[in-house]
């Protein structure tokens, strides 16, 4: 269990480092995005099989979420600009 806190935590602080070093990444048009599970998945070990129900409901309490929603639906729009080089909205003008 230690490890999996250890290793939790070490993620944790190294994207918080890299989220502080790169400000630019994370004004205007953002271009950094984290999507961390919510934070009782860190009591669940990795080989306990029978608390999938649980995962599951945890994740899916956590993709309902408001802020997570739109942060996903900002980084496809991201994902499909870069990918198209037009924006959405130019691309939706040309159907």
């Amino acid at each position: 269990m230690q490890s999996i806190v250890r290793i939790a935590t070490e993620t944790e602080e190294t994207a918080n480092t890299f989220n502080r070093t790169h400000p630019e990444l994370n004004k205007g048009n953002q271009r950094y995005f984290r999507f961390n599970a919510p934070r009782g998945l860190a009591e669940i070990g990795l080989d306990e099989a029978s608390e999938a129900g649980a995962i599951e409901d945890m994740t899916d309490v956590y993709l309902k979420d408001e802020n997570t929603y739109k942060q996903i639906q900002q980084c496809a729009k991201i994902v499909v600009e870069s990918n198209s080089g037009t924006t959405l909205f130019e691309s939706s003008l040309s159907q």
